[in-house]
């Protein structure tokens, strides 16, 4: 977990090498080409949240597909969601969140549409004190909870009324992660970033994204696993 770190540290910096019309260490930060019919919008808004896409960095999705099949993730996957996943290119991004990012509690099958989804959010630091880390409805959710209103920012995204409302007796958690970690959940768990800016450090962490194919969003690229 900690080489991983190091690793999205690289990424990051090599990102910044091309950007400034350097050359950047092979395989760190080379922008994947998607086939015709896909593209990849979405880097700016990655970059601003703190976030390199995983597809981009060849290096560094090898490696961390890599432990993942040590551990025995691929069939564990498969078998929640009945067939085999395919990673989103899209929706897999390796984390350095600063102390003042902002969050907003959300459900990602608000913009999926009709999918199968499993998350696997990789913590490579500790987090939820000392770094940003995950606030979260501690319980299963069958369905959209109300979105929009009071201190929501988007239109996808919900409240800290609803949130806590969802969460009912059992409150809403604020775990403590240590490097290695992993917390999976599908598209109906809420959550959001848990930051403050008095926070000493960074958090590095790893969000995957695997479909099940026969419900796969449709404008997103899928890498096969």
């Amino acid at each position: 977990a900690l080489h991983l770190a190091d690793e999205i540290d690289r990424a990051f910096e090599a990102r910044k090498a091309l950007q400034a019309e350097e050359t950047p260490p092979d395989g760190y930060y080379e922008e994947i080409a998607p086939e015709p019919g896909f593209s990849v919008i979405e880097r700016h808004w990655i970059e601003a949240g703190g976030g390199v896409l995983a597809a981009d960095s060849p290096t560094v999705l090898f490696e961390y597909l890599s432990a993942f099949e040590k551990v025995g993730l691929p069939e564990v996957i498969a078998s929640y969601l009945g067939e085999r996943p395919a990673l989103s290119a899209q929706k897999s991004t390796l984390r350095k969140s600063t102390p003042d990012v902002s969050g907003q509690w959300h459900q990602d099958g608000r913009f999926l549409g009709d999918v199968r989804a499993i998350n696997v959010w990789l913590s490579l630091s500790r987090c939820g004190d000392i770094a940003p880390g995950l606030d979260l409805v501690p319980r299963r959710l069958d369905d959209f909870v109300e979105a929009g209103g009071d201190d929501a920012v988007f239109d996808w995204s919900s409240s800290q009324r609803v949130a806590e409302e969802a969460a009912g007796d059992l409150g809403v958690q604020r775990p403590i992660f240590e490097p290695g970690d992993a917390l999976l959940f599908d598209e109906l768990f809420l959550h959001q970033t848990a930051a403050d800016p008095a926070m000493p450090n960074n958090r590095f962490a790893i969000e995957s994204w695997f479909f099940g194919p026969s419900h796969y969003p449709e404008e997103y690229v899928p890498i096969a696993f």
